[in-house]
């Protein structure tokens, strides 16, 4: 279990610049959740119940923890300097990307109609993509879920986005090339629930959410890739499953 929150507090602490003093303050927390998971223990719940009350105390240990956790962020010339180092990452990938697109305009597709000019949206898409997953990296704590949930839904939708587009202009599968937008909105609502949010009924309302989103696009893909007009019991298989599930959890608890 010691294990389970190490790499807890190594995901909270993600956004921090490495320093033995942030090394001292992970263990010392790690130490402080072991205690509340074993007074949980003792208190009659399960582990995975322990462990969520254990994880769901960091909240107050963010405040109690306050001063230390606002020493160890980054010092204004590394803020200075990450800022200069991504500024000219940015220059170099969109000299790259004109780079890419003049040498197809002129030279592979030269006097062809081809969409050339896509090369702008998808490489300012992927260019969002990365932008996100590197401000998510650098996130502050006291910012972190909420950084984490903007890049992740912000990722899924923008990948799903380029998909659709992708398959809409070089496949014309504009139809149901659109599904893809719901897959994104789907696998942001699980990835959100599983990663970040740490109340229970929360991550079971996402986790659903997203699950329920899943069923109604295998319907439709059935439905309209493979014309099988019965993908509905689709959610009779849900249904069933989630009876079933209810019912060891139910059971299991009894025992």
């Amino acid at each position: 279990m010691i294990r389970r929150f190490r790499s807890f507090l190594d995901r909270e602490f993600s956004g921090y610049p490495e320093s033995q003093q942030l090394s001292d303050l992970k263990e010392e927390l790690t130490a402080v959740l072991m205690d509340k998971y074993n007074e949980g223990l003792k208190e009659g719940l399960g582990e995975l119940d322990a462990y969520s009350q254990a994880v769901n105390s960091m909240a107050d240990l963010r405040v109690q923890y306050k001063e230390q956790m606002d020493a160890l962020q980054f010092t204004k010339t590394e803020v200075v300097k990450k800022t200069g180092n991504l500024f000219v990452s940015s220059l170099w990938y969109f000299l790259g990307l004109t780079i890419v697109f003049l040498v197809l305009q002129l030279l592979v597709f030269k006097g062809q109609n081809k969409p050339v000019w896509l090369i702008w949206p998808f490489g300012a898409l992927v260019y969002v993509i990365a932008f996100l997953l590197y401000v998510n990296f650098n996130a502050k704590l006291s910012k972190g879920n909420i950084t984490k949930t903007l890049t992740i839904y912000g990722v899924s939708v923008i990948s799903a986005l380029i998909i659709f587009l992708a398959l809409g202009f070089f496949a014309d599968l504009w139809h149901p090339a659109w599904l893809m937008m719901l897959v994104g909105i789907a696998v942001a609502c699980i990835l959100n629930g599983v990663l970040t949010v740490s109340n229970k009924i929360a991550k079971i309302v996402l986790i659903a959410a997203g699950g329920i989103l899943c069923a109604v696009i295998i319907h439709l893909g059935l439905l309209f890739i493979f014309k099988i007009s019965e993908g509905w019991l689709i959610y009779l298989l849900i249904a069933f499953a989630a009876l079933a599930g209810l019912s060891f959890l139910l059971t299991k608890k009894k025992k």
